[in-house]
């Protein structure tokens, strides 16, 4: 091809026909840019197609790290959310020194002596964030709100774990130093001085009214955290070119299965003035809201309960003896039955 092109060019100069050669020559660049531009076209896109499957590896990353704190955070909502009810008791309640007997887990002895680490993992979106320069600008609004994830309401939520492990500390350090019955705390059996202590102490009172706001606060965060993962997670699916497999536990708090449809008006009537409470369903989760107030969305925990986002509301729905739908309102110590209404 370069060997027919020079002798054409030759014979024009040969012949001395100089437009036609400037033409020839003008047209010859032409061809020459033309083939550098598709060149680099060509290499552009290799390039992308080569950023494009990296930023899908490491969508994968952030993919299995969102499954982890996900699950991580609904175990850490069930167990505060129990710490919470026994913390109520133990503000609210008569309790006896048998009350103090039991040594498990989740007694009245071990309210302040105990926690729920809940472990941030975020690899994923570290790597990500170090090729920020790579990412094709299709993929803004998902970094957007894996920003807001990470960066605002993960990191809040870790600070507010540090607040009460920090709390909690400084209360074991006290009372190993100033207490001799101490070492016994988990250990089976009555202590006098001890149930004395967990029953009438002004201090340990005050101690546990600081660690129940703690605790309302961070079952606040938690749960508006654990909305927004799975927000974000059901993004990330659409963007990933392959999912790959959704894990059983991901996918019952994706697609929960409800045992019955909680929709409705449910009214409670209090010193003559009726409370009304609407329960809504849209696009397979549930709201409620009062009326001519705004739908607060009900984070759904199993086993017929809920709770508020953002709050530290919780709900409960039952069937009176004659299955009648009722639904059960705590806050704050105090359960309130609501019963539906008739449509």
């Amino acid at each position: 091809m370069l060997h027919i092109l020079r002798r054409i060019r030759q014979k024009l100069i040969n012949d001395k026909k100089i437009l036609n050669y400037l033409l020839y020559a003008i047209g010859e660049m032409l061809l020459v840019v033309m083939g550098i531009i598709i060149a680099l076209q060509i290499n552009n896109s290799n390039e992308a197609k080569k950023n494009d499957i990296k930023f899908q590896v490491l969508l994968s990353e952030v993919k299995k790290d969102l499954e982890y704190n996900i699950s991580s955070n609904e175990d850490l909502l069930k167990f505060y959310i129990k710490k919470d009810s026994i913390f109520t008791d133990a503000q609210t309640k008569s309790l006896t020194k048998e009350d103090y007997e039991s040594t498990s887990l989740h007694s009245f002895r071990h309210l302040l002596f105990n926690r729920m680490a809940f472990k941030l993992k975020k690899i994923g979106y570290d790597n990500l964030i170090r090729n920020l320069e790579n990412v094709p600008d299709r993929y803004d609004d998902l970094l957007k709100e894996l920003s807001k994830l990470y960066e605002e309401k993960a990191a809040f939520l870790v600070s507010q774990q540090e607040a009460i492990k920090e709390g909690n500390d400084l209360f074991i350090n006290d009372l190993s130093k100033t207490k001799s019955w101490f070492y016994l705390v988990s250990e089976p059996g009555y202590h006098e001085e001890m149930v004395e202590y967990f029953l009438n102490d002004p201090f340990y009172k005050n101690a546990l009214e600081l660690n129940k706001s703690n605790i309302n606060t961070i079952l606040n965060i938690s749960s508006e955290f654990q909305q927004h993962a799975v927000e974000v997670y059901t993004l990330l699916l659409e963007y990933l070119k392959d999912p790959g497999d959704i894990p059983d536990r991901i996918q019952s708090i994706l697609n929960p299965t409800y045992e019955w449809d909680y929709s409705g008006l449910y009214s409670y009537v209090d010193k003559g003035r009726e409370i009304i409470f609407d329960v809504k369903k849209g696009e397979g989760k549930f709201t409620f809201s009062m009326p001519n107030g705004p739908a607060i969305k009900l984070l759904y925990l199993g086993k017929h309960k809920f709770m508020a986002l953002g709050s530290n509301i919780y709900f409960k729905f039952e069937q009176d003896s004659i299955g009648q739908p009722l639904l059960n309102f705590l806050r704050a110590g105090e359960i309130v039955v609501f019963t539906k209404k008739e449509e």
